[in-house]
């Protein structure tokens, strides 16, 4: 009896420990799914995978995130919106997510609370570059380009990743008649992100602008191949 006894007392702890972790096991395994998908730019999937990994743990900050970061890809920036500052209820110090909303603040032009996000962003971390060039955006959207560049020149060199920040500078260049400094920037930028459309449409622009068509053509070739790599949705 004593035998029946403990193997229940056994069987009851295991389906215990299986109750416990088995939601949040099973949140994971849809959350390392949806990752691999929007690693390789399968981005429907993705967002379907970080769906099910929310639907088991609606509290799952992280979950929010990537559900934002995936819309964005989709150009559905109003849900990535939500997303977001669902996300930040549950990680309110979650630097990735600030980043991501100020990014958002920024292309729609509502700079006051991109500038907000930035300080937050550097509150939490004073030396994060994407923190750094988010602020330098703002400064010089709001005509302080001498403050932007004094942010940006310190970070920018053939080792940065960051597309924003060559953008940015090369601006501040240009807008200050030093046209040559702005494509060296932009040119030193392409080098270091060969993948950034942004920056072969900034030079494109500029040899346009400097009556360069040939130049400006093999820049705008190469965006076209750049938009046509990016992976396409079925």
């Amino acid at each position: 009896m004593s035998k029946i006894i403990k193997y229940l007392c056994c069987l009851l702890m295991i389906l215990f420990l299986v109750a416990c972790v088995g939601p949040e096991a099973k949140r994971d395994k849809f959350m390392s799914k949806g990752m691999a998908n929007f690693e390789k730019g399968d981005y429907v999937a993705a967002k379907l995978d970080f769906k099910n990994s929310l639907q088991i743990d609606p509290k799952f900050g992280r979950g929010y995130l990537m559900l934002a970061k995936t819309e964005i890809h989709l150009k559905n920036y109003k849900a990535a919106y939500g997303n977001l500052n669902k996300s930040l209820r549950y990680e309110p110090d979650n630097i990735e997510t600030h980043i991501e909303l100020g990014n958002i603040f920024l292309a729609a032009q509502e700079l006051e609370k991109a500038d907000k996000e930035a300080d937050l962003i550097l509150e939490l971390d004073k030396d994060n570059l994407k923190g750094i060039t988010l602020k330098a955006a703002t400064l010089m959207l709001r005509g302080k380009g001498d403050e932007a560049a004094e942010l940006l020149e310190p970070i920018v060199s053939p080792e940065l990743k960051l597309p924003l920040a060559f953008e940015v500078l090369a601006m501040y260049y240009m807008v200050n008649s030093n046209g040559d400094k702005g494509r060296e920037i932009l040119e030193m930028g392409v080098a270091a992100v060969p993948d950034s459309a942004e920056l072969h449409l900034q030079l494109s622009r500029f040899h346009a602008r400097n009556k360069e068509i040939d130049r400006a053509a093999s820049y705008l070739k190469k965006v076209i191949e750049l938009e046509s790599d990016t992976p396409h949705l079925h």
